[in-house]
């Protein structure tokens, strides 16, 4: 019975999406993998040592750490880890043949027959998959020149050392890649590799290295290899292409056994949460972030990917009705100008007064900066209706409301004006904006319990009193920057303070910046988690003759997504 090696190479950067790849790995496999992962010690710290051997004692896991010392000629090459160039080192040393898989691979068939080597034949060095060609490489490359149209990717390769060594390839890929600017090289070790064998080498069949960003998924595949510049353990929407990709089902694949390994952890919270650690660690440069101690954290993060794996299902079977999988920008355009239509013929009809809910019998500016479209739903009262509940829930009147974000004024007037609180401060960085909130404010005989300041950062507590606080509810919408404001800010003095915080699930890092900010406020509030939900707009006689599309436009925010609220009662 042949031995069945499994090699990789292994950072503080790469430790997530290795664990992801090596389960995935001996879950398609019938037999025992021996996983022999190098390392050079300056590039993973001791805690990510002793976590992988833990991962792999909770999965039965055969896995080796093999110490390795990377030449410091070995040149930066953009989001490639110098740890790629381990294979070369990992060749030269061990005694057998090996299967290298890359971190970036997720294995979802079976893989025997890739492990059994025979793909290798009798003196051949490597066996490989040819690369899909296009513009990556230039024409420059001594790799490209020499290989020619049997350039290999090297994501997923079979390797035998003892060839390997027969043809002196441990001295001559050192000289290669001493010359590697001289040579034009770009995809690191691959161009090395490809140099050195000089498109000689033992096919692999494609389905043990399907190039997901370039070739469609079959059932007959085995191994997906996300070689593109979007990882699945990383990917952020920035183009109705990544948008794509993340949808495509190899990326909800991936989710879907991230989903099933934290679940399988359920048992072990400390190893939970350790391992979510290195999952937000490959985000934001690939600064490791400082750990959590707190698991509940880890546990809400987690709660979040499962909760992004079923609404990307859902989005993808949604999407997948259409002929078009995407509204193009002229659709949008028709849409927001319709809405504003409505907006403006209803909110004549209503004298721009509003008719409904908490601030009923408040008059709007005609001429808002902020939310012109927005006219019918806050003169319906069902602007961010859930707010608008809680605040009323509360059963309490509050001396002071702060505003962060205060925008045209609709709250800070609503407020005062409804006696909900007797003063409101309203922070907004647009001028425009601000002049709207005196109108509004001087409209509604408002102005004198109405204080308006520029932009909100984490001074702002240090205008108000310990006592104002404690007597104030404050309402934070800053377009994401609310993160930026709880980092800084001097959490002691809002212990006595209600909070509601409008998360903007959209911006960067919101995987490691929601739990922490939840964490921060935990143990001085209750907190719940509000978010947009249903509106009955039967009640309304004024949409009574409007058809059905027309009465829900009136109905929309024009939100980007599902908005969501953190509501903090102090304990």
């Amino acid at each position: 019975m042949f031995e069945t090696i499994v090699a990789g190479g292994i950072d503080d950067n790469y430790v997530y999406p290795y664990i992801i790849s090596i389960i995935s790995a001996q879950k398609n496999s019938r037999t025992p993998i021996n996983f022999a992962l190098a390392y050079d010690g300056r590039y993973l710290s001791i805690e990510s040592k002793e976590f992988i051997e833990k991962i792999a004692k909770h999965f039965e896991l055969s896995l080796s750490l093999i110490e390795i010392e990377l030449p410091e000629y070995l040149p930066a090459n953009g989001h490639i880890s110098p740890m790629a160039f381990s294979r070369l080192i990992v060749a030269d040393s061990l005694d057998q043949n090996f299967v290298w898989l890359d971190a970036d691979t997720l294995s979802v068939g079976p893989i025997d027959e890739l492990l059994s080597h025979h793909f290798l034949g009798d003196g051949s060095v490597i066996a490989a998959r040819k690369d899909i060609q296009d513009k990556v490489v230039r024409t420059k490359n001594h790799a490209k020149k020499v290989a020619g149209m049997n350039y290999f990717n090297s994501g997923v390769v079979v390797i035998n050392p003892v060839i390997w060594r027969e043809k002196e390839y441990p001295a001559h890929w050192k000289t290669a890649v001493k010359n590697y600017q001289k040579y034009h090289f770009d995809w690191s070790d691959q161009c090395v590799l490809n140099f050195l064998t000089k498109g000689n080498y033992r096919p692999l069949p494609t389905k043990f290295n399907v190039l997901v960003s370039k070739e469609r998924l079959t059932t007959e595949d085995s191994i997906l290899h996300f070689a593109g510049a979007t990882k699945p353990w990383n990917a952020k929407i920035i183009s109705i292409d990544v948008a794509r990709e993340i949808l495509s089902e190899p990326f909800l694949r991936y989710l879907e056994l991230e989903v099933a390994i934290f679940d399988l952890l359920g048992a072990d919270p400390e190893l939970k949460n350790q391992l979510q650690f290195h999952r937000l660690g490959n985000r934001s440069n690939r600064k490791t972030p400082k750990p959590n101690s707190n698991a509940g954290v880890a546990e809400i993060a987690i709660n979040m990917l499962r909760e992004t794996y079923k609404r990307l299902r859902m989005l993808k079977r949604a999407v997948s009705r259409f002929t078009r999988p995407f509204v193009v920008r002229s659709d949008f355009k028709n849409l927001e100008s319709r809405r504003w239509q409505l907006s403006i013929a209803l909110a004549r009809q209503l004298d721009f007064k509003v008719r409904y809910g908490l601030f009923e019998g408040m008059v709007l500016e005609e001429n808002l900066n902020w939310s012109n479209s927005d006219l019918a739903p806050m003169l319906l009262g069902t602007y961010e209706l859930p707010i608008l509940e809680y605040i009323q829930s509360l059963s309490k009147t509050f001396n002071n409301f702060i505003n962060l974000g205060a925008g045209d004024g609709y709250y800070v007037t609503g407020m005062v004006k409804s006696g909900v609180a007797g003063k409101a401060f309203a922070y907004e960085m647009n001028e425009v904006s601000r002049d709207n909130i005196l109108k509004q404010a001087i409209l509604n005989e408002a102005s004198e319990n109405i204080v308006i300041r520029g932009i909100a950062n984490s001074d702002f507590i240090n205008e108000f009193s310990d006592t104002q606080l404690s007597e104030s509810l404050i309402l934070i919408d800053v377009e994401g920057a609310e993160f930026e404001i709880f980092e800084n800010i001097d959490i002691n003095r809002l212990v006595n303070s209600h909070l509601i915080i409008e998360i903007h699930e959209f911006v960067q890092d919101i995987e490691i910046k929601l739990p922490n900010l939840i964490a921060q406020l935990q143990d001085s509030h209750e907190i719940s988690v509000l978010s947009t939900g249903a509106r009955n707009l039967d009640s309304f006689i004024e949409l009574k003759y409007l058809n059905d599309s027309d009465r829900w436009l009136l109905a929309s925010e024009g939100s980007p997504m599902i908005m969501k609220w953190l509501c903090c009662r102090p304990r």
